[in-house]
């Protein structure tokens, strides 16, 4: 089984950390809606953000580059109409006590499959990056995805063992905080609420 959504919007991560940004700009863009990732920064940070002209540094109200799938979610439901859809698989398992087994893997990449068939691009997130998956090919083995670091001419295809990896791997949990929440699996997904995909 092969499908690949064309024409999924590339956009560069303006400095290192901002491809969570990246990645919500090109996903509303692909729906139609015009906008920068510095207006996905300032929503997400609560002001205008502003380049530091000596040290190039972004700077802002309570600025932090990094960001997560949940906040990302939080900011296309406030900053479009669009329906929303964050699964995170590891908070079900706390909610509901089950544990990550292959049928949890399976349902995520039923989920994940099942959107780019529809022609909906999925962000993901692995460790410390986002990524927007925009196809697969079954009998080639791949998956294609935009990635806010690389060249944005071309999707970029990697072996489906290997973007499973990726996707699998555990967070790292913050410096004295092994709470975080583990996003092995997680996927954020945006269409619009009338009609479309």
């Amino acid at each position: 089984m092969r499908f690949v959504i064309p024409d999924v919007p590339w956009v560069k991560q303006r400095a290192s950390g901002w491809c969570g940004y990246a990645t919500l700009t090109a996903v509303l863009r692909y729906w139609g809606q015009c906008l920068d990732q510095l207006d996905v920064a300032a929503f997400l940070r609560g002001g205008e953000i502003r380049q530091d002209d000596t040290s190039g540094d972004w700077k802002g109200v309570g600025f932090n580059i990094y960001v997560t799938i949940g906040q990302l979610a939080q900011a296309a439901m406030n900053m479009s109409d669009h329906k929303v859809t964050l699964a995170v698989p590891e908070l079900y398992q706390r909610l509901e006590r089950v544990s990550c087994d292959r049928s949890m893997r399976d349902a995520a990449f039923g989920a994940l499959r099942g959107s780019i068939i529809r022609g909906v691009p999925v962000i993901i997130h692995h460790v410390d990056h986002f990524y927007v998956v925009c196809g697969f090919d079954d009998k080639e083995d791949y998956y294609c995805l935009r990635d806010s670091r690389e060249n944005g001419k071309d999707y970029k295809c990697i072996t489906q063992s290997h973007f499973e990896s990726v996707w699998s791997r555990r967070t790292r949990p913050d410096e004295g905080n092994s709470n975080r929440l583990d996003t092995r699996y997680s996927q954020l997904i945006i269409r619009p609420k009338n009609g479309g995909a």
